[in-house]
């Protein structure tokens, strides 16, 4: 498990801008994924915590997952292959994380989401 400051609300209502979210890692056993769960992942530009709103296979067989922030109007453009997948969020506490935000914005100039 470990603690991730969210930086935007792309998942209100869910959890917001400022929340921790504790995430568990899933350690290649990606099966474990399911529609619906609220998955951290790696992109180009950062992490990224978003819902999946489904799970398909590639012709090597490995799953791909299609995420969705709850508060955007789309799917996520690109799909998520599992070995960018992190873990799977677990719970939340609201506010905690603003010191992380604050610091990332002001002192870093960043705008996602940071690991502490």
């Amino acid at each position: 498990y470990k603690p991730v400051a969210v930086m935007s609300n792309s998942m209100k209502p869910a959890f917001s801008r400022g929340s921790i979210v504790i995430v568990e890692k899933v350690n290649d056993k990606y099966e474990k994924i399911k529609v619906g769960d609220v998955i951290e992942f790696k992109t180009e530009h950062g992490t990224i915590i978003h819902r999946v709103v489904n799970i398909e296979k590639d012709a090597n067989d490995k799953l791909l997952f299609t995420t969705k922030g709850d508060a955007n109007m789309t799917n996520d453009a690109a799909t998520v292959s599992q070995e960018n997948v992190v873990g799977i969020t677990k719970f939340y506490i609201e506010y905690l994380g603003y010191p992380s935000v604050w610091f990332s914005e002001i002192v870093l100039g960043r705008k996602s989401v940071i690991e502490l």
